[in-house]
């Protein structure tokens, strides 16, 4: 009744008395109440206060009630939303209901009662998730997500509390104080510093409290790991709210008087509401889950740094100086952060998955200039590129040791291909041009839709033979990066032209792999010949620029005389 009267075709009139009608439906049955097992009716009770609590959100939409009445109604759901100890429901049907209630009446951008305990104080939410079974935990993520998305920016500095509480396991020792104020915590300085540390320091949640905490810390139970990562990707969500263009979030002012070392308070509570401005909790978050032994929380920490990384990769330091852009950039104060949780996923008894995704941060890391020591992170890159043989990690199948190589070497080439200074890449550019010749080989096999008794045949060098299917999307998806890394190789070549004197004309100190030419035309060729896949305006480029690149590396490898004759086979 309440749908059908919502809508556009209903008279005025008559829609009047049917919300009238409806209103005093449901007065009545929001008293129905379920109190536990033991009476034949409890399944219709339980069904009758779910359908009641369910229709609430409609209700609202509907009614063109006084903001006294909605607060009625989101008391009402976020009562039964609450723990049964503190007058909850008893129903987790009912309990998951209120939840999805409060989601649907997030997005419009309604109040949602913001006087009520539950919606004040966020962990509260946490806490209820940590024991809610399969559908209410499920209708209390997406509830949290909705108010991260409508508040969280909002009231960032109570976001990013609440969700570094749960990600270090910290009790909610500060939330007494907030309370009363609705504002966000305020510190001496004295305290801040110390307080501060202590947030960050992966020691601080096994601390003996502090007596006059010990009643609030003996009810607390540290978070699962489940509930870690979801309160990690709650800070991606919150990160990838602002605008990357917003120069609020994302650049510190230049300051007006350098001196001024105190704020006024208007403007303390103003920084407050900006991200860069609380870029240390950021990384000490990203850090702290990535260096976790759990793999899926690892890659939650890892996933956060490169949103980091991506958001802030111009965010320069202009404190205390007067020409913004010859600052360097704000991520080189985190460098050790950073580099540590690059290192610690980059192990041997790491899992692929997690691999990857510190590789993807190690590029970039590199290619943002965000940090200082380039060449000893290139270095860890393009270890395992110095063997002469692919050697499969023993812990984990061939195939997932393929994929990781074969990203491992694409992480490379794009690096080579970056704006980064020449000399970065030059010791490992031999080790680098082999690889990248093998593996132009091996998608070449595994790419030409040749039959498995010739493939049988093929000796390969990045894979095994019994991975093939496998592995044949990796290639095919690194094939658009390694033609890449292919003219990155003959444009280096080329620009290392031994100038010493009796030295021949032509000659160069690192030369590119002879078959590397061949390959990269080859494989153009027979992308381009491939009618099941339509190229892409990024992938056409890149053709074009191998069959240019490649012309101009014939020419330079050749005689090296103007106007010499190029012949392909």
């Amino acid at each position: 009744a309440a749908a059908c009267a919502g809508t556009d075709s209903a008279e005025s009139d008559l829609r009047d008395e049917s919300v009238s009608r409806i209103l005093g439906i449901w007065n009545e049955l929001k008293h129905v109440r379920y109190v536990g097992p033991g009476t034949g009716a409890a399944f219709a009770i339980v069904r009758t206060e779910v359908l009641c609590v369910s229709t609430a959100s409609t209700i609202v939409k509907l009614a063109s009630l006084a903001p006294s009445q909605q607060q009625s109604f989101f008391e009402l759901v976020g009562m039964k939303l609450g723990p049964p100890d503190a007058g909850g429901s008893m129903s987790c049907a009912v309990r998951a209901a209120a939840a999805e209630c409060m989601t649907r009446l997030a997005v419009p951008g309604l109040a949602l009662g913001q006087d009520g305990t539950i919606m004040q104080e966020p962990f509260q939410l946490f806490q209820l998730l940590e024991g809610a079974p399969g559908p209410e935990s499920q209708a209390l993520r997406e509830l949290i997500q909705a108010l991260v998305g409508q508040r969280g920016l909002l009231q960032l500095p109570l976001w990013l509390q609440t969700l570094k509480e749960i990600v270090l396991a910290l009790p909610p020792k500060a939330q007494a104080q907030g309370k009363s104020e609705g504002a966000p915590i305020k510190r001496s300085n004295s305290q801040e510093g110390g307080e501060e540390q202590d947030a960050h320091d992966d020691g601080a949640a096994m601390a003996d409290p502090k007596p006059e905490q010990a009643a609030s810390t003996a009810r607390y139970r540290a978070p699962r790991s489940a509930t870690k990562i979801f309160a990690v990707s709650c800070v991606q969500l919150l990160l990838s709210l602002a605008n990357p263009d917003d120069a609020s979030h994302f650049q510190l002012e230049m300051p007006s008087t350098p001196s001024q070392e105190i704020l006024p308070a208007g403007k303390q509570q103003q920084q407050q509401g900006r991200l860069v401005h609380h870029l240390d909790t950021l990384i000490g978050l990203a850090a702290h889950a990535s260096s976790s032994e759990e793999a899926s929380l690892a890659s939650a920490g890892l996933k956060l740094m490169l949103l980091i990384i991506e958001r802030f990769r111009c965010t320069r330091d202009v404190q205390g100086q007067e020409d913004s852009e010859s600052c360097p950039l704000l991520l080189l104060q985190f460098e050790a952060q950073i580099t540590t949780c690059i290192r610690h996923n980059m192990r041997s008894e790491t899992n692929p998955a997690t691999l990857r995704l510190a590789l993807e941060l190690l590029r970039d890391v590199i290619t943002a200039r965000a940090c200082n020591s380039t060449q000893r992170l290139i270095t860890l890159l393009m270890q395992p590129l110095g063997g002469t043989a692919f050697e499969p990690d023993p812990l984990f199948s061939e195939s997932a040791s393929t994929r990781t190589f074969v990203f491992r070497l694409r992480c490379a080439c794009e690096i080579l291909d970056s704006d980064l200074e020449e000399h970065t890449m030059t010791p490992h550019l031999r080790d680098l041009g082999r690889w990248t010749e093998h593996a132009l080989r091996d998608s070449a096999v595994l790419l030409a839709g040749l039959p498995l008794a010739s493939i049988k045949t093929y000796q390969p060098v990045c894979f095994s033979l019994a991975d093939y299917k496998a592995v044949q999307p990796c290639f095919r998806e690194a094939l658009a990066t390694l033609l890449r890394g292919a003219c990155a190789l003959c444009a280096a070549a080329a620009g290392t032209v031994s100038e010493t004197p009796g030295s021949r004309r032509g000659s160069t100190t690192t030369s590119a792999p002879p078959d590397l030419i061949e390959l990269a035309l080859g494989l153009v060729v027979l992308a381009l010949g491939d009618k099941s896949v339509q190229p892409s305006v990024a992938d056409m480029k890149v053709h074009l620029r191998v069959i240019r690149q490649m012309f101009l590396h014939a020419a330079v490898a050749g005689t090296g005389e103007a106007g010499s004759v190029i012949s392909i086979r």
